[in-house]
């Protein structure tokens, strides 16, 4: 009698011929129905460990090969394939599978013609992966928090402001400080300038990326309207979209998921919905192991058989990115895509990747989807939000890709190559805008990243706080990336060329100083003003400052036409109120990068879902 050990709830599973269900310890005996039985029992149903018992004497489950393998001893590669070995010598070697045909040339596959015999038994699929979880999970939870600092140290997060940068800071600071004592007209008067430089330098570059967004615009394409989807080659001809199964590879999509109960069902029925062949659908429910909350939730529902869940295990740091990683571990799939737990998608989003994949080559990575929002005019608060997305992701990023530029991918709806995915390191876990960080570490291992004419649509904030913590978060991210890739500046230099390093520059360090600048700017040129330094100047400045402000009006307002959203614009007299709220989260930002750079704010969602989702 062959035992293994498994944790976590089985989704109703009693016996089946071949193996059943025992008690939490193999070696014990299952306790008499006394009262210390009972007790037992209950401890056990706590801890809710089982164990699987598998009977040699059942010939149906087991199925023997003459095919000779290795061992395998990457845990990856029997998470990916699905393989658990139950016991072995020199001479064969017996897995679980859940399938048996499959899995006989995956192992084959896999392995040499020298090698020991293997043979299979097999057990339900929900049921493997918990068994694999429980075997596994923890070393594939420590390689997903420790592979990119392990193989790339200097392009991790988890090293934060690294101490020569502390040390420059500290220095640039003092020294700032000390001018503001000894000679403060001069310093004041050298601020203005600088912020004068900054809002220049940010007002030409977004004329550039709104001009490039422009000239390379598309219309903004709507499943409902053209059911035919084509999309465009490298070349500007029209390639259709791959209908047939056959002709579609497995696709992998990764959703996780924290503490979000009330938009599981919407989740579910978003991915029902995706014009893909079921078989060819490979999903990842990614569920921290004490989500009790979201698991109920997920239990509660009929899962199709090719959405499976996965428990990431309680190891920090607990972000989003390294539970992306430990379903990347999982992924079986040629693509891999990552949605929010908010997530709708256009039905047909991964047929046309598929296509764009096939015609821009091997060297385009990734593909960033459209994101807009499906609840819009909830109040003020959404409006400027939508404003400031159909903006970001309708115009800037096309300008930057249609320039060469690197660009810093969005939180969802980024479609890989899973191979490139994996060789590149995967997510960085202590980024907490792993999105941005992930396209510029492609753009230095010389890969391209391109605009996917989909939309999957989010819920956008209309709660106050709520979005100042996601804001907080992003920002803090962006900051936290420019410094981790400005540390070795040559070795950049070399990576990216000097084209490239300077759109790095201008896009993230641009965005930093705009952090740092803005809640700054006002203050000191009205300072300029009244204290007469030089009061043409301050006011030269002042207007630039205007300039700036208004050139992002304007590109707010390009990005609400090209989306369709006329009756928006008639709100951006409020946009002055929504930079306010921005300058709290780049002060928050600049406090928490110094204090908890790795803190992952959670962003609250289904506050309007249920009332405002098209799926509902």
């Amino acid at each position: 009698m062959k035992k293994l050990l498994i944790p976590g709830g089985i989704m109703g599973w009693t016996a089946l011929e071949g193996w059943s269900f025992s008690d939490r310890a193999a070696h014990r005996s299952k306790p008499k129905d006394t009262e210390r039985g009972r007790e037992q029992k209950h401890e056990d149903d706590k801890s809710n460990l089982f164990c699987i018992q598998i009977n040699n004497a059942a010939p149906s489950g087991r199925r023997s090969h003459g095919l000779q393998t290795p061992a395998i001893h990457n845990p990856e590669l029997y998470a990916r394939n699905l393989l658990l070995p139950l016991a072995g010598d020199q001479r064969l070697i017996e897995y679980a599978t859940c399938d048996t045909e499959s899995t006989a040339a995956r192992l084959c596959a896999l392995g040499a013609e020298k090698g020991p015999r293997f043979s299979f038994r097999y057990i339900p699929k929900a049921v493997l992966i918990r068994a694999i979880e429980s075997r596994f999970g923890r070393h594939l939870a420590e390689n997903a928090a420790w592979r990119l600092a392990w193989e790339d140290p200097q392009c991790s997060a988890h090293l934060g402001i690294i101490y020569i940068q502390r040390i420059i800071l500290l220095l640039c600071l003092g020294l700032i400080a000390g001018c503001a004592v000894m000679v403060p007209a001069a310093t004041l008067s050298v601020s203005l300038w600088v912020i004068g430089l900054v809002f220049a330098a940010m007002t030409a570059f977004r004329f550039v990326l709104l001009g490039a967004g422009l000239l390379g615009w598309r219309p903004i394409h709507y499943p409902a309207q053209n059911d035919e989807a084509e999309e465009t080659t490298a070349n500007g001809t029209e390639s259709p979209v791959a209908g047939a199964c056959a002709d579609l590879p497995v696709y992998t999509i990764l959703a996780p998921l924290y503490d979000e109960p009330e938009v599981v069902p919407q989740l579910i029925r978003a991915f029902s919905a995706l014009d893909y062949p079921a078989e060819c659908l490979d999903i990842k429910l990614l569920l921290e192991e004490d989500d009790k909350r979201t698991l109920a939730a997920i239990e509660a529902l009929n899962l199709p058989p090719y959405i499976e869940l996965l428990h990431v295990p309680n190891l920090a740091p607990r972000t989003k990115p390294k539970a992306c990683n430990y379903g990347l571990a999982f992924a079986r799939g040629a693509f891999t895509v990552i949605f929010d737990a908010e997530d709708i998608p256009d039905p047909d989003q991964l047929k046309r990747a598929v296509a764009k994949f096939a015609a821009t080559g091997p060297e385009t990575a990734c593909l960033q989807a459209r994101l807009n929002f499906y609840n819009p005019r909830d109040n003020w608060l959404t409006r400027q939000f939508t404003l400031e997305y159909s903006m970001w992701f309708d115009l800037l990023l096309p300008g930057l890709k249609r320039l060469g530029l690197p660009i810093p991918l969005g939180g969802t709806s980024n479609h890989f190559r899973t191979d490139i995915l994996r060789a590149i390191g995967g997510w960085d876990p202590y980024n907490v805008t792993e999105d941005a960080d992930l396209g510029l570490r492609l753009a230095r291992r010389g890969y391209r990243c391109d605009i996917l004419n989909s939309t999957t649509y989010e819920e956008a904030n209309s709660e106050t706080l709520n979005w100042l913590r996601q804001r907080t978060r992003w920002q803090k991210g962006y900051m936290l990336t420019w410094l981790v890739h400005m540390r070795h500046p040559l070795r950049l230099l070399r990576q990216l060329g000097m084209w490239r390093m300077l759109g790095f520059q201008l896009f993230f360090g641009g965005t930093v100083l705009l952090a740092i600048c803005t809640p700054l700017a006002i203050p000191l040129l009205l300072s300029g003003l009244v204290l007469c330094l030089d009061p043409i100047l301050s006011l030269l400045k002042f207007c630039t400052l205007i300039g700036g402000l208004g050139t992002l009006s304007l590109c707010v307002i390009a990005g609400a036409i090209c989306r369709g959203n006329y009756d928006l614009i008639a709100d951006i007299w409020r946009t002055p109120f929504y930079w306010l709220l921005t300058m709290a989260a780049n002060i928050r930002a600049v406090w928490q990068l110094f204090q908890c750079p790795f803190y992952w704010e959670k962003t609250r969602h289904g506050l309007n879902l249920l009332r405002k989702s098209p799926m509902g």
